[in-house]
């Protein structure tokens, strides 16, 4: 499993690609949506949830299990 500060990284990353987007609104849109899951994945697994929210961003193992 990755640690919360990865997902803080790629966080900051979709806010860095947000603020890059002059033209397209809808796409700055998507990634702070992005930026705001990320942090909130983080955000549990800091707090030790056992359910993260966003588990879906979660890395999948080779056998296909989280």
């Amino acid at each position: 499993m990755r640690t919360p500060s990865y997902y803080r990284d790629q966080a900051e990353r979709a806010r860095r690609l947000a603020r890059s987007v002059t033209d397209r609104e809808r796409a700055k849109d998507v990634l702070a949506q992005v930026a705001q899951e990320y942090d909130e994945l983080a955000e549990d697994l800091e707090c030790g949830a056992g359910e993260p929210r966003h588990s879906e961003l979660l890395p999948r193992s080779n056998n296909g299990s989280r």
